[in-house]
């Protein structure tokens, strides 16, 4: 349910495609369907257990607590079919407090332009929103899709890091950055 008392986008809100919502218990049996899905996890980690998963969403749940803004439960904005999750959240890296973008979207999902949909409107609201000054994202090196999308919300890449004990690339866009006007070929 759309809350007028918190800013918009921040909370639940749509996009062209999607309603993001702010995450609740009642997500936690789609969010174990998602982690116990070896395709969608094979670059995440593998698949997690229920307990996991129960721990994923309730850091999700805490973090909105704490911080007021987070990531969000997705859902096709026609239909109302469970499409994965992702958006912002605080995070550290090389020891570096951050703020991420994320998403793991279910399998029948991708290649359609959601997760780049989803990264274009967490960024404008991690800017425009919070007044954040720089939102990074990390994938595995060898995932061309998630870099893909990285760069489609104007992020490039930054530096190698490890994560959960694996290398990741680490790609950033400063609101900076963001903002300024694009070259656009034929200018």
């Amino acid at each position: 349910m759309l809350d007028p008392r918190i800013p918009p986008r921040i909370g639940a809100h749509l996009t062209a495609r999607l309603r993001l919502e702010v995450p609740a218990a009642a997500d936690l049996l789609d969010l174990i369907r998602l982690w116990q899905d070896p395709l969608v996890t094979a670059t995440l980690g593998g698949p997690r257990d229920p307990d996991a998963v129960q721990g994923l969403l309730d850091a999700m749940i805490t973090h909105r607590a704490q911080h007021g803004w987070g990531w969000w439960i997705l859902h096709d904005r026609e239909t109302g079919g469970f499409l994965g999750y992702g958006g912002i959240r605080r995070a550290t890296f090389d020891e570096l407090p951050e703020v991420e973008l994320g998403y793991a979207l279910v399998a029948p999902a991708w290649g359609r332009g959601l997760a780049s949909e989803l990264a274009a409107d967490a960024v404008q609201v991690a800017f425009e929103d919070l007044g954040h000054d720089s939102v990074v994202a990390i994938t595995t090196p060898a995932n061309a899709a998630s870099r893909r999308v990285m760069e489609k919300a104007g992020m490039r890449y930054d530096k190698e890091v490890l994560h959960a004990g694996e290398p990741h690339v680490l790609y950033r866009v400063t609101a900076d950055r963001w903002r300024a006007p694009q070259t656009r070929p034929g200018d």
